[in-house]
């Protein structure tokens, strides 16, 4: 379920819930002082914050938005909730504010799609190999935060996870 809005969303984090799967709401950066208390509440495992303001997509060509670490931190003022900060994250620059800004998690989606897209059949597995460790390469802070995890279709077990 998109763009559920959390006052909407008691039912359906209910139904969530009664399956044991989690709600995930979505913080950006206009949203509002007083409406982040309510909307923290209501994530169970993980908020979603959305880096700049705009579409899904992935650009190499495009910066992380320099307000992302005031809104990690406005986010955990109010959640002991894990964070996870996507929209537009591709590169390795974009990856590495991301954890600077100690989000829990990237997100990556579109950019994979395009990988994907754009490989031949037989070479998607190195290719989207190449792409995660282009990003999860230690850096010393990467390191100290031990902050790489990544689940890929490709992962042991990765498709009893989608039962």
């Amino acid at each position: 379920m998109v763009d559920l809005p959390p006052e909407e969303a008691l039912g359906f984090r209910q139904k969530c819930t009664s399956v044991v799967l989690s709600y995930v709401p979505l913080a950006a950066p206009p949203t509002s002082l007083h409406r982040l208390p309510y909307l923290t509440s209501i994530a169970d495992s993980l908020v979603y914050v959305v880096s700049p303001i705009g579409a899904t997509g992935s650009s190499v060509k495009r910066f992380v938005n320099s307000e992302f670490p005031d809104i990690i931190v406005r986010i955990r003022k109010h959640t002991s909730a894990l964070l996870a900060l996507g929209f537009w994250v591709a590169t390795r620059l974009h990856f590495d504010a991301v954890v600077e800004a100690e989000a829990h998690s990237v997100v990556v989606g579109s950019r994979i799609v395009s990988l994907i897209k754009q490989a031949l059949a037989d070479q998607v597995p190195p290719v989207l190999e190449n792409f995660r460790r282009d990003r999860c390469l230690p850096t010393p802070l990467l390191l100290e935060l031990k902050a790489c995890n990544t689940i890929t279709p490709f992962s042991p077990g990765f498709p009893d996870r989608l039962e």
